[in-house]
């Protein structure tokens, strides 16, 4: 089982994304919409599931510069640092008035 992402809001409103590892366990990474974290690692499917974009966008995203590149861990594997994916969130701009 892949462990999963949720956004809940505390009772200041302020949000809050929790990632559940295989055990259930939340691990807090963001906080008061400007996310103040230490640098974890996130696998892909951790990432595409906090901006909400499939697999293909992020790499075109890297690709053109309008998106955080991974780090390797090793030959074949890479991850993303949470600092990175929490300051791409936290610098999108709102779409205005809906």
């Amino acid at each position: 089982m892949k462990g999963t992402c949720k956004i809940n809001n505390l009772s200041t409103n302020t949000p809050v994304i929790y990632l559940l590892n295989k055990r259930k366990r939340a691990r807090s990474i963001a906080r008061d919409g400007n996310v103040a974290l230490t640098d974890s690692l996130l696998k892909l499917s951790h990432v595409m599931e906090l901006v909400h974009m499939k697999k293909s966008t992020i790499y075109k995203r890297i690709k053109n510069k309008q998106f955080p590149p991974p780090v390797r861990i090793s030959d074949r594997l890479v991850a993303w640092r949470a600092s990175d994916i929490a300051a791409f969130i936290n610098n999108l701009k709102p779409i205005g008035d809906i």
